[in-house]
C-alpha cells in the first residue's frame, strides 16, 4: 500500500515554508560546494556532551506544538543525539554555509528508534507520526518557485512499511520510508541518494542542496517517542573522509 503524507505534508508546508524559502532563496544565490567535499553534519565529537544540539544546528518548533527534548549522549563508548518527546513536533536543522551539488555524493546516517510512538502508520495519514525522519531542503527553483523541494526520509514501523511514497508531481514534499529492524534498540545504517530520489519523484533535475536537518513528530498519535542519531553525514564519491 502506497504512503499518504496528505497530513505530514500539510504539516510541514504550514509550519517550515519560510524555513524552506529562506534555505533555498539563500541556496540559490551561493555557489556550489567544491568537487570532493565531504561533511560530517552531526559532529558530535566536537560537541559538548551537556549540549542539548551539535553546533550549528537550530531547532523550529511546529506551530502550537512545543519540541521534544535534545541530548547529546555519551554512553563512554559511543556518542549520540537523542530526541525524545510526546505529542510533540520540530524540525532540527543544519543549513548549509555551502550548497552542495545533490548528484556529487550519498547521504549516510546511523539511527535507531528505542521507543517508536504507538499506533503510528505511515500508509494512515491520521497516524503517519515518526520517532524519527532524515530531510533534505533543495534550493528553489527560480524567483517564481512557490517554495523549495524537500524530502524526508523516515524510520516507519517494520510492520506497517509503505513500500512507496503517494505525491503528485506538483508536490513540494516527499516522504520516503527508511523502515526499521524488528529490534528497535539495533542501530540501523541507511544510504540514501536524494539526486536519484529527486529525478523518481518529480522527474526532473535535482537544484543544491542547502539544508539537512532531522524531525521527531508525535502529535498526530499523542504518543512517546525516543530516536537517536549516531551519525549523519554528506559523503561525496571519491572524496575524502570527513
Amino acid at each position: 500500500m502506497p504512503c499518504s503524507a496528505s497530513a505530514f505534508r500539510a504539516t510541514v508546508l504550514a509550519g517550515i515554508t519560510h524555513l524552506l524559502m529562506t534555505a533555498g532563496a539563500v541556496g540559490a544565490q551561493r555557489s556550489a560546494a567544491p568537487s570532493g567535499l565531504s561533511l560530517e553534519l552531526l559532529a558530535l565529537d566536537g560537541s559538548l556532551a551537556s549540549a542539548a544540539l551539535p553546533t550549528k544546528w537550530q531547532v523550529r518548533a511546529v506551530r502550537g506544538k512545543q519540541a521534544p527534548v535534545t541530548s547529546i549522549v555519551d554512553s563512554g563508548a559511543i556518542r549520540f543525539l537523542r530526541i525524545s518527546g510526546t505529542d510533540r513536533a520540530a524540525w532540527f536543522v543544519r543549513e548549509l554555509e555551502t550548497p552542495v551539488d545533490a548528484d556529487g555524493g550519498e547521504l549516510r546516517w546511523t539511527w535507531r528508534a528505542p521507543l517508536a510512538p504507538a499506533g503510528a502508520n505511515l500508509n494512515n495519514a491520521a497516524t503517519d507520526d515518526a520517532a524519527l525522519r532524515v530531510f533534505v531542503v533543495f534550493a528553489r527553483r527560480g524567483l517564481f518557485a512557490l517554495r523549495p523541494h524537500a524530502l524526508f526520509y523516515t524510520l516507519a514501523d517494520g510492520e506497517a512499511r509503505p513500500a512507496s511514497t503517494t505525491i503528485s508531481k506538483v508536490a513540494s514534499v516527499a516522504v520516503i520510508a527508511a523502515g526499521r529492524p524488528a529490534a528497535a534498540r539495533d542501530w540501523v545504517h541507511v544510504t540514501a541518494n536524494p539526486a536519484r530520489d529527486y529525478r523518481r519523484i518529480w522527474g526532473a533535475e535535482p537544484p543544491r542542496i542547502v539544508a539537512i536537518g532531522l524531525m521527531q513528530d508525535t502529535d498526530q498519535t499523542k504518543t512517546a517517542a525516543i530516536g537517536d542519531v549516531l551519525r549523519l553525514e554528506w559523503r561525496v564519491s571519491n572524496g575524502p573522509n570527513p
